[in-house]
């Protein structure tokens, strides 16, 4: 199976603290460390292991953070032939997490804010050949709609994880197959309470939008 991932690539530091500080206050730190990720390259790196071939389309930066995702993917078996550099820096994370695993995090999205139009046209041809096409939500939203937009009508499947979750009225939900929320992302799309009854009727209202099918998961 031929799988494309249209996403983002980011490197995520993580700084381990007794407590999370108060603004003005400098936390000790316990440990640190570097975890490369973005919603894109971790679909794509789980695509590759269960056997797919699995193609990455997104930006870097042209600095360490960035070559090193480029790495990973590589080291996974993804083609990341069309992955470009943009100017300015790799996406990032820094993420302050506590004994408790209470968290205070803060994104910029770097040279994922770069996927634009222009981008996208390049390597439509190569999403529209894939077997299934899985799209995020850290790309712009404008870039994302326009690909969907430019697909042809005998297209791949579309799976859409709505992450980060925002208002998704700028995308043509008729050309998304498959919408994977989580129940918080659920919760945050569609104001569910959380109550079993009204989960259904909840659904109904992203499918009323054009979604074709719905999975909540936990």
């Amino acid at each position: 199976m031929r799988v494309a991932v249209l996403g983002s690539l980011n490197m995520t530091l993580v700084a381990e603290v007794e407590r999370l500080p108060p603004p003005g206050e400098t936390a000790l730190g316990r440990g640190f460390s570097l975890v490369p990720g973005g919603r894109g390259l971790v679909q794509a790196v789980a695509a590759a292991r269960l056997g797919a071939e699995v193609a990455l389309f997104g930006k870097v930066g042209n600095d360490e953070f960035g070559r090193e995702l480029l790495r990973v993917a590589k080291e996974n078996s993804v083609d990341i032939s069309l992955v470009e550099e943009a100017p300015t820096h790799t996406g990032a994370f820094v993420l302050l997490v506590d004994p408790r695993q209470e968290a205070v995090s803060a994104y910029t999205p770097g040279a994922n804010a770069f996927v634009d139009e222009a981008y996208i046209q390049k390597i439509l041809p190569h999403l529209s050949a894939a077997d299934v096409l899985l799209v995020q939500l850290e790309i712009p939203l404008a870039s994302l709609a326009f690909a969907l937009k430019r697909l042809p009508r005998e297209r791949p499947p579309v799976v859409l994880n709505p992450a980060p979750p925002q208002d998704l009225s700028g995308l043509p939900l008729g050309r998304v197959d498959v919408l994977i929320p989580n129940a918080q992302e659920f919760r945050t799309l569609t104001g569910w309470s959380g109550s079993i009854e009204e989960l259904e009727r909840a659904g109904k209202r992203l499918l009323a939008q054009g979604v074709k099918a719905l999975v909540v998961t936990a």
